[in-house]
């Protein structure tokens, strides 16, 4: 036992075993209405028995609780002191503890990747706690606070449950919540809860994403530009974006669609030859070369 959390299993098992040891309720035993009798010194083969079978209900006790409890109880003489000193540490029954194991069992949500078994056990362990303050909880309400904090995979089943004429007993829903867990898990080709299913769905579409992205981004480092033609100037080596001489061609296609605007000539092209027009005084044309 290791503290409040777990002290209503651990009572349980201690006391299977002392009685299996024929040491409950003779040695140890709650005290309060009914004392233990302790033999006289006059008898000693009564002590002496009596000694023995308290020395081992004692170590019982020492062996089943954590190092940090053991001063609570290592100057106790006897063992239904030890006993008394644990119960009355971790079983007190004052209101502030109900109060908050009461919301602590509000509280409970399934967590994401959690079995359905691990989440009910927490919800039976605090029930357990509360039991043992004296706090009573119905079986309905064990069904609002399972239903209530189901994970959203759940919700079709959640749905289904309390759209029945009457909720289900505790024990009918546990039953039914692991038969769902496994049709789930038979049904997608694994054992896992329904919110695994759901992380390890997202999980894999993440990863596809990932790895199209990386073979993208690899794909275009890896591209040989040197099989590029560009379409201005018509040579390989590079894209038209990259073109040298874009800037050139870009001011003369603009000139051009704004003389076709203005209805103006468009400006001539430049001869092919070395060879300019002048034009004589006398103005006939004649060709002269450089």
């Amino acid at each position: 036992m290791d503290g409040t959390g777990n002290f209503v299993p651990w009572k349980a098992r201690i006391l299977l075993l002392l009685e299996e040891n024929e040491l409950w309720p003779d040695i140890v035993r709650n005290t309060t209405a009914n004392p233990i009798t302790i033999p006289a010194s006059t008898d000693a083969a009564a002590l002496s028995a009596f000694n023995k079978k308290d020395c081992k209900a004692r170590r019982i006790i020492l062996d089943a609780v954590k190092d940090h409890i053991i001063p609570h109880i290592s100057g106790k003489d006897r063992a239904h002191e030890m006993w008394i000193a644990l119960t009355s540490l971790y079983e007190s029954s004052n209101e502030n503890r109900k109060m908050v194991l009461r919301e602590k069992l509000k509280s409970i949500r399934m967590n994401g990747g959690e079995g359905v078994t691990a989440y009910l056990t927490r919800i039976s362990a605090v029930r357990d706690e509360l039991a043992a303050v004296g706090e009573k909880v119905a079986p309905t309400e064990l069904v609002r606070t399972a239903v209530n904090g189901a994970s959203k995979p759940w919700g079709a089943f959640v749905q289904a449950i309390v759209g029945r004429e009457n909720l289900p007993t505790w024990d009918r829903l546990w039953d039914d919540f692991v038969q769902e867990e496994t049709r789930v898990g038979q049904g997608s080709g694994s054992s896992s809860s329904a919110p695994q299913i759901v992380d390890e769905e997202a999980l894999a579409l993440t990863g596809k994403s990932k790895g199209k992205a990386k073979r993208k981004k690899d794909g275009k480092k890896n591209f040989d530009v040197s099989k590029v033609k560009c379409f201005i100037c018509h040579k390989h080596g590079h894209f038209a974006s990259q073109c040298p001489d874009r800037k050139k061609v870009t001011c003369r296609l603009r000139s051009r669609k704004i003389s076709r605007i203005c209805g103006a000539a468009p400006p001539p092209s430049l001869p092919a030859s070395n060879v300019r027009a002048t034009i004589p005084v006398d103005g006939s044309p004649r060709k002269t070369s450089e």
